[in-house]
């Protein structure tokens, strides 16, 4: 009997750098920069060559204070208790600094790591990014089914008393739309019956396992950058672990085709669809932007709103206008009015920019 499974490897080619949080941070007193890099120490190795030169009290009292690790150190080295050739011992592992231009007393947001310390994609992050694109998909490509006209007024309607709310400050709620979106999505994805007439997401018939391990030497460091339709950059001090460019993830994806409704070719297609509509809709404002190739897709933290809705495929020429009423923006030119960027080695990339490969096994 042939098995209804198919099972892919799946590759993703970074070409902006990924972010996928650990909603861990490392404050000023955590890390150290020295010139173009960031040392994140061992805090157990430090400590123990803070007791070895007898600095522990100095240390316990350093931590009182509003000065930076790297700052307490420096005193340390001129006054000639340490040297930093003892310093690069307690390394854990280190980051390259993209821009020396950053505040060294801000945070550092990390990337998600395993139980071995090593930086990884969760499937879930894999499977939310396709999810979005395949609902964009579905929208586009069955418009006329599942009440979709219906949504879209309560939608409108939604958007029009939120403004009202917010016109009176009676109302900072961002998330009024989560149940209309959540409509949509059971309308598309819950199809499928157990036995006891429960129903339930064509999603479940789609697994996709975390990725594999990758290289503390994969990460970066870099800063959060806004850019606007006039080329006109804003550098904020957000800092974050993120892949860099080059980086190839891979991990399994396994299709149930019996009950999961789309192909492998349906999903590629989804993708470039996916990819054009937000180059059609967004990109395309920002001079200088290429549209993207067939296979790319954004993935993780800081690729912005444009690869998190399905906004676009659901209102089409409105829109933007619709996403300026959400996001509430005075621009019906493009909404968003920014686009998500940061710097490597001097070039300029969009956060969580990929291209993704599929191999079958």
């Amino acid at each position: 009997m042939q098995s209804s499974l198919q099972v892919y490897r799946v590759t993703l080619e970074v070409k902006g750098p990924v972010f996928i949080g650990s909603g861990q941070k490392l404050t000023k007193k955590e890390y150290i920069k020295r010139g173009k890099r960031v040392i994140v120490p061992n805090i157990q190795k430090m400590f123990e060559g803070f007791c070895f030169k007898h600095l522990e009290n100095s240390y316990e009292e350093f931590l009182y204070t509003s000065n930076t690790l790297t700052e307490w150190l420096e005193e340390k080295v001129k006054a000639r208790y340490l040297d930093w050739d003892m310093v690069e011992k307690w390394k854990s592992y280190g980051l390259n600094n993209l821009d020396e231009d950053w505040d060294e007393k801000s945070c550092i947001d990390l990337f998600i790591k395993d139980a071995y310390g090593l930086p990884y994609i969760p499937g879930s992050s894999i499977k939310g990014m396709l999810r979005t694109i395949l609902l964009a998909y579905d929208i586009c490509k069955n418009s006329g089914k599942y009440q979709i006209e219906e949504i879209k007024k309560e939608i409108e309607k939604e958007i029009e008393k939120e403004k009202e709310k917010r016109k009176e400050k009676k109302s900072d709620n961002k998330f009024y739309l989560r149940y209309h979106a959540k409509q949509l999505e059971d309308a598309r994805f819950n199809r499928l019956q157990r036995e006891k007439g429960a129903v339930y997401s064509v999603m479940s018939k789609i697994v996709i396992g975390d990725s594999e391990p990758l290289g503390l030497d994969d990460l970066i460091l870099c800063k959060k950058q806004d850019r606007s339709t006039e080329m006109v950059d804003n550098k904020i001090n957000t800092l974050r672990e993120c892949l860099k460019p080059g980086t190839k993830i891979t991990f399994p994806l396994t299709i149930d085709t019996k009950d999961f409704p789309y192909s492998i070719e349906e999903i590629k297609e989804a993708i470039k669809m996916f990819a054009d509509l937000s180059y059609d809709c967004f990109l395309s404002k920002f001079r200088g932007t290429d549209r993207p190739m067939e296979n790319t897709v954004w993935l993780g933290g800081g690729a912005g709103y444009v690869s998190k809705t399905i906004t676009y495929a659901l209102f089409q020429e409105k829109g933007v206008q619709r996403v300026a009423e959400i996001l509430e923006t005075n621009d019906r030119k493009v909404s968003p009015h920014m686009l998500k960027m940061t710097q490597y080695q001097g070039k300029d990339y969009c956060f969580g920019e990929c291209r993704i490969h599929f191999e079958k096994q």
